[in-house]
């Protein structure tokens, strides 16, 4: 945490690739706080990481529109990374997943067999597979607090953990594609941990995305490239326009 910033600033070294992890909050007053400390982050980098918004873009809200403007003057490009998916959409695949996951967790759970870390991973998949994907797993705390696990956050699951995945995952596919020196990504605060450990963690994040599958196949889960354009309607409305130039 930066002196004078509330919330948690996480900094890596990926290849070459100076990167920054800012939690923030997603309202104007609190962009206007610190304006000045998202000028200086924003015009000091290559290319810029933006949450995406619910169910509208990124210049059409109170916080992330102000980020894009500094974006804009500087001619900086922006990518969004994780998914952009209807809830009922999601709702759709809940019911088989949250019958079978309870039972393979509990089976998992009660064998009294030493766990190596292969045989647990192998156990995670399996119980993955049937797991609630939704925004809180059904899941009852009181098994997973239980037992003593070798790794964080492989029981969180649900369609914010998917969304850490997933943005994770595209950071990577982002400096695979493109060289950038130093990229700033800018999410929700609590967002800003899971992010990491799944940068951190590749086997953790690869089982995840095997078990989100479904929610990829019914949503856009591609990254999207956004560089600033000239489009006079926009302008007017929003002081900033953007082109999507690519998706991947």
């Amino acid at each position: 945490m930066r002196k004078g910033y509330p919330h948690q600033l996480i900094t890596k070294k990926i290849k070459e690739t100076d990167v920054e992890i800012i939690g923030v909050e997603h309202n104007f007053e609190f962009f206007e706080a610190y304006k000045s400390f998202y000028e200086k982050k924003i015009n000091s980098s290559d290319a810029i990481i933006l949450e995406q918004p619910f169910n509208c873009e990124f210049w059409e809200t109170d916080f992330f529109s102000q980020l894009g403007k500094i974006a804009y003057k500087k001619n900086i490009p922006i990518y969004q990374t994780d998914p952009i998916n209807g809830i009922a959409q999601v709702d759709a695949v809940i019911p088989l997943s949250t019958i079978l996951g309870v039972g393979l967790l509990k089976e998992s759970l009660t064998s009294k067999k030493e766990i190596t870390r292969r045989n647990f991973l192998k156990r995670v998949a399996l119980f993955s597979v049937g797991t609630s994907i939704t925004y809180e797993s059904f899941v009852p705390n009181a098994i997973i607090n239980g037992g003593s696990y070798p790794f964080p956050n492989v029981f969180s699951y649900g369609q914010t953990d998917w969304r850490n995945v997933k943005i994770a995952k595209g950071l990577e596919k982002v400096l695979k594609k493109e060289k950038i020196n130093e990229l700033k990504l800018f999410h929700g605060a609590d967002h800003t941990n899971p992010i990491n450990f799944y940068l951190d963690h590749q086997t953790i994040r690869e089982i995840k995305e095997f078990i989100y599958n479904p929610l990829d196949l019914v949503g856009k889960s591609k990254v999207r490239k956004y560089i600033p354009s000239n489009n006079p309607s926009d302008l007017k409305n929003h002081n900033q326009s953007w082109k999507l130039v690519e998706e991947f």
